[in-house]
């Protein structure tokens, strides 16, 4: 036993400290500060705890559980994100990987399960504060950032001197953050000005108020920007329906990993008309219709359960009925973001709802369980290792592309891919740094009289080792995600920068755009660069008709008019090129630049036509209406 107290005290000072920092806790060492880092700490927290647990239960032969109906809502969830994982995920590493897949719920059943036991009253109400004056601190952030006094310590093009930065991550995050945690900031200022202590009383208040302000400024500055960032409901819900296409899909949803490609497959043609019109999203419009749509009926019972038992334990407290309202409305109708999943679980953890049940277990069993978790462990923690350090090379081999320096970023890919070769990110990326070298040393080799360029026998066997690498990765992205339009967009971009330096290049990067437009049908860009491919190869009609599905998908296009209008320039049709610019100008800002530009080249346009005179081709391109936006 008193090993056992000795071992006990560190670990929960350390628990402890972990937990109250999470919220707050990045670490810019990977491509995504915040989420990555809180996830992989929030994962590392549970097997500590879980082996805290087990180490308790050597010393002293008893297991200790705590009970609660949530703990229960929160087991059923992971259930029904292995019933996904298992029935509807294609790559399953990646679903397991993902913030609001499998792992991230288990995680919080472990944590809800035998976390509790192990902190007595105390030390959960120094959690509720800890998680309170976090709150006030990123608040106080906020008017930090907002005044611009980043730029005091940091250079312009740094990511600490964005206005809208924070450490808890996204802007929606850092609402959800600082609205769950003012509860508690005012009910520890109330309770302290009763029982007359001051010096805590003057610190809730301060970080009461800084989380107000905080709320305040963020939502001023980011309620104007909101629309342009943000799924809408009335849209998430269209692809919830969709999704629910077989009856896999309709029980265990499409998969953690698969949302963004409903996405692409059922967005709506308006869709184009609205400020998102350019975005992809990864999530549905809020927590329950993400869970409804990548976990199906049973995800949707199994979170209806969670608020039920969450209103059930929490509505007879006041401070808990204000955070179980927020937390229900946030799930509802706010972007789903990891943070709301890991504050939950944090006030789960500190509240007093919980039942701690005892049971001496001896002989066989305990070490049957014990030998298990520590397997588990240790098993998580060389995953968890190796997955993080694959993202350390990724943002190691992006800053190194912004240097320049292709050969460095092939190689850090490499130990990327090495660490986590299951990524089809991975492979894309790797499969564009391979084409960009490979150009490279086109680009490097001598050019002869005849303006050949002269290749060694070296260079030919590194450009083909090149080209092959670059069609091979790109393949390997679709093979780990082949209903992903992102990587197919990828390889028709690979296979058209090797027009010329690959047999059959023009053909491939062709269907690879077409199969991309099956599973984005409704993208204007899509069919703009399919376009761009076929005017490179002097096929103007098939080019034209590209040009005007992306005008008609997108009828305020300017990209689109205007390609048409070269597409209608290079057949020797000057009217309706004339008339595509006029549309492409009614949509450029009144006196800027980009509209001298186009009168000039009407200009240009009318004196071909009166220098070689209208070419009468037979053609089934027009110029669509041209539909300002509302």
């Amino acid at each position: 036993m008193d090993i056992y107290r000795l071992l006990s005290k560190p670990t929960k000072i350390i628990l402890l400290a972990s937990l109250i920092l999470l919220p707050l806790f990045f670490l810019p060492i990977t491509k995504d500060f915040f989420d990555t880092n809180k996830w992989m700490l929030f994962v590392l927290i549970s097997l500590v705890v879980l082996l805290a647990w087990s180490i308790r239960l050597i010393l002293t032969g008893c297991s200790s559980f705590s009970w609660s109906g949530t703990t229960l809502g929160i087991g059923l969830i992971t259930v029904a994100g292995f019933f996904s994982l298992a029935f509807s995920s294609f790559n399953k590493i990646e679903a397991l990987l993902s913030p609001l897949g499998p792992i991230t719920w288990i995680t919080a059943t472990i944590l809800l399960f035998f976390g509790p036991t192990l902190f007595s009253q105390k030390e959960k109400t120094i959690l509720r504060l800890g998680l309170g004056i976090g709150g006030g601190l990123a608040g106080l952030l906020v008017m930090y950032q907002q005044l611009g006094l980043a730029t005091m310590f940091f250079s312009i093009g740094s990511p600490f001197v964005d206005p809208f930065f924070t450490p808890v991550g996204s802007t929606i995050g850092l609402l959800t953050f600082l609205c769950l945690s003012l509860p508690i900031s005012i009910s520890i200022a109330i309770g302290s000005v009763k029982h007359h202590k001051d010096i805590l009383a003057a610190v809730s208040v301060v970080t009461a108020l800084l989380t107000i302000i905080g709320i305040g400024i963020t939502l001023f500055k980011y309620i104007p920007l909101a629309s342009s960032q943000i799924l809408p409901l009335p849209l998430g819900v269209h692809l919830m329906i969709q999704a629910w296409d077989t009856i896999a899909h309709i029980l265990f949803g499409v998969g953690p990993e698969r949302f963004f490609e409903i996405f692409t497959l059922h967005r709506t043609q308006p869709t184009n008309m609205s400020p998102i019109w350019n975005m992809g999203f990864h999530t549905n419009a809020s927590l329950f219709f993400h869970i409804t749509t990548t976990m199906g009926i049973l995800g949707l019972v199994s979170f209806g359960t969670f608020c039920i038992f969450l209103w059930k334990e929490w509505s007879t407290h006041p401070v808990l009925k204000i955070q179980a309202i927020l937390f229900i409305l946030l799930a509802l109708f706010a972007p789903p973001t990891f943070i709301l999943i890991l504050l939950i679980v944090l006030l789960l953890f500190s509240s007093d709802t919980n039942t701690d049940i005892s049971i001496p277990i001896h002989g066989i069993v305990k070490y049957v369980i014990i030998l298990f978790t520590f397997s588990l462990s240790l098993i998580t923690f060389y995953g968890l290792f190796r997955w993080h350090k694959s993202e350390q090379f990724l943002y190691q081999s992006i800053k190194s592309a912004e240097t320049g320096n292709g050969t460095e970023t092939f190689l850090l890919i490499e130990q990327a891919l090495k660490a986590n070769p299951t990524s089809p990110a991975y492979h894309s990326m790797m499969g564009q740094t391979a084409l960009l070298l490979a150009e490279g040393v086109m680009k490097s080799a001598p050019v002869d009289s005849e303006r050949k360029q002269n290749l060694t026998n070296d260079d030919k066997t590194l450009l083909t080792n090149l080209v092959g690498r670059s069609i091979q990765e790109g393949k390997l992205a679709i093979t780990l995600s082949p209903t992903n339009v992102t990587y197919w967009v990828t390889i028709a971009g690979i296979y058209q920068g090797l027009i010329g330096m690959a047999k059959d290049a023009d053909m491939w990067a062709i269907a690879s755009y077409q199969k991309a437009i099956t599973l984005d049908p409704t993208n204007p860009v899509l069919h703009l660069n399919l376009g761009g491919l076929y005017m490179s190869l002097n096929r103007t009609d098939d080019a034209g008709k590209e040009f005007i599905t992306s005008v008609n998908l997108k009828p305020n296009y300017i990209d689109g008019f205007y390609n048409l209008a070269n597409a209608f320039r290079q057949k020797g049709d000057w009217d309706n090129a004339v008339k595509a610019l006029e549309q492409t100008k009614l949509l450029i800002t009144k006196g800027s630049t980009d509209e001298g530009k186009i009168e000039q080249e009407i200009i240009t346009i009318l004196e071909e036509k009166k220098a070689k005179g209208q070419t009468n081709i037979p053609t089934s391109l027009y110029v669509p209406q041209l539909q300002l936006p509302q």
